[in-house]
């Protein structure tokens, strides 16, 4: 007969200043995937439109040209104007980490990134939405699934970060401390 209760506990019972418990592969697995599909979004966004000027809609990347070229910003402008065509390079960097399983460097690297990122597409949202008019003006859905996808990057990064890897929680040691032993 089964019960609406939980069989017994057999066993010591775990201890609450113990070792975290042992990371799910598939929950990093998942985050990953996440992680993955957010910088897929977030590249894609920077080639959608961001601003409309008559009947050319201009990216990010030749806005940022035109910034460069016509604005006479300080030097912190004008360096985030000329770093951002690398910006597709760097989250390629992000997906080769995952790919070679160094999910924390790749966490830290996706934070490192997808903060600016995502302000810059924050500004470039609340701009379209205040300039939305018929002959010049921003175009939201570039930033806005540019922001999509920074807010997924940084909230993968975080979830892998808070992940114990493998060595922290004793399971890659080379020498596994001796278990009940296993019934034949």
């Amino acid at each position: 007969m089964s019960g609406p209760f939980p069989p017994p506990h057999r066993g010591p019972a775990p201890s609450p200043w113990g070792p975290p418990p042992a990371p799910s592969p598939t929950t990093s697995v998942r985050w990953v995937g996440i992680g993955g599909a957010a910088v897929v979004v977030l590249v894609a966004g920077t080639f959608l439109p961001w601003v409309r000027s008559g009947r050319v809609s201009r990216n990010s990347y030749e806005l940022a040209g035109v910034g460069v070229r016509r604005l006479d910003a300080g030097p912190w402008i004008e360096g985030a104007l000329q770093a951002w065509p690398f910006l597709g390079p760097l989250w390629a960097v992000v997906v080769v980490l995952m790919v070679l399983r160094r999910r924390r460097s790749a966490a830290v690297a996706s934070l490192v990134l997808a903060v600016p990122t995502g302000l810059v597409a924050l500004c470039g949202v609340v701009l379209a939405v205040r300039f939305d008019a018929p002959t010049i003006g921003g175009v939201w859905p570039g930033p806005a699934v540019t922001l999509v996808g920074a807010v997924g990057c940084a909230v993968a990064g975080v979830a892998l970060l808070r992940r114990p890897t493998a060595t922290e929680t004793g399971a890659g040691s080379p020498v596994a401390p001796p278990g009940p032993p296993r019934p034949r």
